[in-house]
């Protein structure tokens, strides 16, 4: 599940927060 995240460390910080806020978000849907 989190290993889009670190697979995602390329992004930017600022980025790479917004697509894991994002990930964790739809995870607790």
């Amino acid at each position: 599940m989190y290993q889009d995240c670190f697979f995602h460390q390329v992004l930017n910080e600022y980025s790479k927060t917004i697509y894991c806020s994002i990930r964790i978000r739809n995870m607790l849907l």
